[in-house]
Order: C-alpha cells, then sequence, then structure tokens
C-alpha cells in the first residue's frame, strides 16, 4: 500500500527482509565497476589481512542498502518521485561473500516544498550484518507525493 508524504511518522521504523551476500554478488560488481584491489580479487593476499579473507567494495553495501530499503515497502513506487541525497556515509564492518545483512529504514524528518504535490522524506539507514554488527550508515532524503488536495497551497 502507497503511502503519501503526510503518511509518513517521524521516529518509526522498519527493518528489511535478510539477505546473504554470494560471490556472484560481489564478482558482478568488481567486474562492471573494474574495481582491481588486491583485497578484493586476490584471496591469498586478503588473508593475509586484518580482514583474514577478501571483503566487497563498501560502495557494494550502499547498492544493497538501497534496495533492501526498497523491499521494506516503506516507499510505495506510485508516490515516490526520487532520491534527493545521500549524506554521511559510514562504513564500519566489511562485507563479505556470505554474511546476511539486513537494513533498518528510521524516519528522521519531513520537510514541506515550495511545490504542494511533493515533500522531501528524511531517513537514516542502517545496515547490519549476521552478528548484530553494523556494516553502514547513511542518511538519505526521498521526495514523495503528497495526498491529493492535501498538499501546501500557494495563495
Amino acid at each position: 500500500m502507497s503511502r503519501f508524504f503526510e503518511d509518513y511518522l517521524v521516529g518509526e521504523s522498519i527493518m528489511s527482509p535478510a539477505r546473504t551476500i554470494t560471490e556472484a554478488d560481489i564478482s558482478i560488481i568488481l567486474g562492471i565497476t573494474r574495481y582491481m584491489e588486491p583485497l578484493m580479487i586476490n584471496e591469498e593476499f586478503a588473508r593475509q589481512s586484518h580482514f583474514g579473507t577478501r571483503v566487497a567494495p563498501g560502495r557494494l553495501a550502499v547498492l544493497f542498502m538501497g534496495g533492501m530499503a526498497g523491499n521494506t515497502g516503506i516507499f510505495g513506487l506510485d508516490n515516490l518521485i526520487g532520491l534527493v541525497g545521500l549524506d554521511n556515509i559510514q562504513f564500519k564492518s566489511p562485507l563479505k561473500a556470505g554474511d546476511t545483512i539486513r537494513t533498518e529504514v528510521k524516519i528522521t524528518g519531513k520537510k514541506e516544498t515550495s511545490k504542494p504535490d511533493r515533500g522531501v522524506v528524511f531517513h537514516s539507514e542502517t545496515c547490519l550484518n549476521q552478528h548484530h554488527q553494523v556494516v553502514a550508515t547513511l542518511d538519505s532524503a526521498h521526495l514523495i507525493k503528497t495526498r491529493p488536495g492535501m498538499g501546501v497551497t500557494s495563495a
């Protein structure tokens, strides 16, 4: 069920379904992005690192977080206008093949815009692994449609 700007409550949170990161997930992203870091592509090198194995690019966590946030149902595609920004991205723990992650989405604020048919919804996302360790965090903002006839009107 789609929600309009007015339906979001500051402080509400929702947890995404879990997803296990596979070698294929990481390989596809490494191939597309042309990452050539030994820590990501060379198991023997990575085994000698403080991680003890290969790790995924941190930016992959951000991609998964976006997909998992979408899978919570908190943003309906028919009322979502678009992503406005990502801020304060932090990587806390490595993401590895075999990790099972979930993303918590928490509404942190709302702001009306000068256009009566839309508003900005601010939220934070926290990605957790199977050990409940924080993998990554970020703040995000989406432009969301207002309920027809309910938006701010200019006089």
